[in-house]
Parts: C-alpha cells; sequence; structure tokens
C-alpha cells in the first residue's frame, strides 16, 4: 500500500518516520504528481479541512525563507529535503497585498484578487500545487467512486497522533521541523475566516466538500475512536 503525497496531509512527516526507521503501514509517494487516476494498486491518504490545508498551503509559501533556513541546519541533515524553491516576484506581490489566507479570499471573492492569484498559479509547482483542491488528486466524487476500490485507508489527519499510537504503535515526530508543523516559526500564521467567505470557500471548493462526506462516511476512513 502507499500513500498519496496530497500536499499539506502529513506526507512529510511520514517519510520522516520512514527515515527513523519506523515500520510504516505504507509507503509514502515521493511525488505529489501521483494521483488516485494515476496510481496502481492499494492506496491510502490523508484527509484535512479543505479550509485548513488552503491556509496551511498559503503559509507555507509566505515562510519559505524560513523553512529554507531551518533546512539547512546542521542537525537536521540527515532529514534534509529539496524543494525550497525561491519565492518568485509575483508571489511576493500577492502576500504583500493580501497578508492573510482569509484576506486572499476577500479578494477572490470579490474578484479584485483573481488575475494576481492566477499568475501565481500559473507558476511552476510550489504555490499552485499547495492551493490546489483535493479533487485534483481524488477527482470529483463520481469519478472518485469508479477507483474506490483501490482505497485501503483514509486518515483523519487533525488526530494522526493518536491514529497511529493506537493502531500502528508509531509514535510520530514531536519535533516541529520533522512534523513541517507551523510551530516551527514565532510568527503568527492564523487559519481564522470570516463567515461569508467561508461560506464562499465551500462553493469554491464544492467538490472538496462532496467528497469528504462521502469519504467519512465509509469503513476505511480511520479516526481515533474507529477500527477497535
Amino acid at each position: 500500500m502507499e500513500y498519496l503525497h496530497i500536499p499539506k496531509t502529513a506526507g512529510t512527516a511520514f517519510k520522516n518516520c520512514e527515515k527513523s526507521g519506523d515500520i510504516m503501514p505504507f509507503k509514502t509517494l515521493q511525488s505529489h504528481n501521483v494521483t488516485l487516476l494515476s496510481h496502481r494498486g492499494d492506496t491510502a491518504f490523508g484527509l484535512r479541512d479543505p479550509w485548513e490545508r488552503f491556509a496551511s498551503g498559503y503559509w507555507e509559501r509566505v515562510t519559505n525563507p524560513l523553512r529554507k533556513e531551518l533546512n539547512a541546519r546542521k542537525e537536521y541533515s540527515f532529514y534534509r529535503r529539496g524543494g525550497y524553491r525561491n519565492l518568485q516576484h509575483i508571489e511576493e506581490q500577492l502576500f504583500e497585498q493580501y497578508n492573510t489566507p482569509n484576506a486572499l479570499i476577500t479578494g477572490l471573492r470579490t474578484g479584485v484578487a483573481t488575475e494576481l492569484f492566477d499568475r501565481c498559479v500559473a507558476l511552476p509547482p510550489d504555490f499552485s500545487i499547495l492551493t490546489r483542491s483535493l479533487s485534483f488528486w481524488l477527482g470529483e466524487l463520481h469519478t472518485y467512486l469508479e477507483h474506490e476500490h483501490k482505497v485501503i485507508a483514509v486518515y483523519d489527519v487533525s488526530k494522526l497522533d493518536a491514529i497511529f499510537l493506537k493502531h500502528h504503535n508509531i509514535q510520530l515526530p514531536t519535533d516541529s521541523f520533522l512534523r513541517r508543523s507551523r510551530s516551527q516559526f514565532d510568527r503568527e500564521q492564523t487559519y481564522a475566516i470570516s463567515k461569508s467567505n467561508l461560506k464562499w470557500f465551500k462553493q469554491w471548493r464544492k467538490a472538496d466538500y462532496e467528497l469528504i462526506e462521502h469519504i467519512v462516511a465509509q469503513s476505511y476512513y480511520i479516526t481515533d475512536d474507529t477500527h477497535d
């Protein structure tokens, strides 16, 4: 079984567990480009609230310079990874004009940020892949159902520590760098969103919420109080 590396669903933390010698219940795919549709064989993946994934992806690019600095530290050399591409000027413009994920959604909802956002999405990987819809990896619901036979396990990302300790006897990393958590940095990274923006966001990512509604009702969905 292989774990689809959907950005912001603990794929890098799982890779660090593998490097540390933990016997994982799956092998984490190296590439973000493998989707449920393109993958052959049994798969697992993590499920995270779509807004949290989007906000986390936004902050990953904003904090990219800080991440590069941490990645270069000697104490993390064993876990060092590539892929920290420099922020491009157009991204810097976007983050300067819309300095929180909520501000960006306001800009998209009102249309004033659409052109700038689309230009960022058109850049090579990074920003575009970090802010993509879950349906990019799973397909919309009707397509997902055609490939659902490949899905063996879906993990509730918000409860991974409890899940892996309970079901796999694995203690996930507590170090913030190894977890790639936002607590690595001494700066606020708010996930707050206004009611009007959340309503718009749920329509914008309607396909994601439809997928999640289906998946959480299935027997393969694992949260910390299931699969005893």
